[in-house]
């Protein structure tokens, strides 16, 4: 196989992994904020905490990830996350991520203003 017809081939195999509709967050790639919802949940990595106001809270131990899923009217609505970023002298905050999912309420603007808060 030549190389170019091999990286054609790597090129459609990752067209078939990833829709082209897919975005990322934080390092994780998804699709859907519904099929991000579930890998959370079910990845061992992940801590779930109680839901809150409509928020779900998750904590990636492995990537040092905090997640904040909010819910309205039964769907996810905006979706933010930030990283905590290894140094020599601790864990500094990465920036602040966010999906809005269309909203044009202003929630996300305030949900990644609320995160940039959070300290854990």
């Amino acid at each position: 196989m030549t190389i170019s017809l091999w990286f054609t081939a790597l090129a459609a195999a990752a067209a078939v992994v990833l829709p082209s509709n897919s975005q990322s967050l934080c390092g994780r790639d998804y699709a859907t904020i519904q099929q991000l919802s579930r890998e959370l949940q079910a990845d061992k990595d992940v801590t779930r905490f109680p839901s809150r106001n409509g928020v779900a809270t998750f904590f990636d131990r492995k990537s040092m990830t905090l997640w904040w899923l909010h819910s309205r009217r039964g769907s996810i609505a905006v979706v933010t996350c930030r990283r905590k970023i290894a140094t020599d002298s601790g864990y500094v905050d990465g920036r602040v991520e966010a999906d809005c999912n269309g909203d044009r309420t202003g929630l996300c603007t305030a949900q990644a203003q609320r995160m940039a808060r959070v300290k854990f």
